[in-house]
């Protein structure tokens, strides 16, 4: 059972390392998310999306904000790709087959989006190398 935190610790690394108060807080996160992740599949399942979009957007916002500014180097790019993460899975909603986990489909399209505003960025310096020069668009 692995938790995205940063650490990628665990919970057996976790109750090893001798720190069981933050093996209790990761049992509180992951039973947080698994309440929130029920609560959205049910909805997905009643035809409710924007409910579903809701309490996806409250659970996995700090985290998807994180993840897409560490893979883009860039605060306000991640920022932005992550909103255009959370559009792509309310798109994508009718045809989640809830084969994988909700988190593990939303971090795919994150991971996803991320690559092509990394190759976007790409194509934009190939096409106008004096954007990079005053620093309108990075490497």
């Amino acid at each position: 059972m692995m938790f995205y935190d940063g650490s990628r610790m665990r919970v057996t690394d976790l109750a090893t390392s001798g720190n069981y108060s933050l093996v209790r807080t990761h049992m509180r996160e992951w039973d947080a998310y698994q309440a929130a992740d029920d609560r959205v599949q049910r909805l997905t399942t009643q035809g409710a999306y924007r409910e579903a979009l809701e309490g996806l957007v409250q659970s996995y916002q700090h985290l998807l904000v994180r993840y897409c500014t560490a893979m883009l180097g860039h605060a306000a790019h991640g920022a932005e790709v992550a909103q255009e993460v959370f559009l792509a899975a309310y798109i994508a909603m009718p045809r989640f087959r809830q084969e994988a986990s909700l988190r593990t489909w939303l971090f795919a399209i994150a991971r996803k989006q991320c690559l092509k505003a990394l190759r976007d960025r790409r194509d934009s310096v190939a096409n106008f190398p004096w954007l990079s020069i005053w620093g309108m668009i990075g490497p």
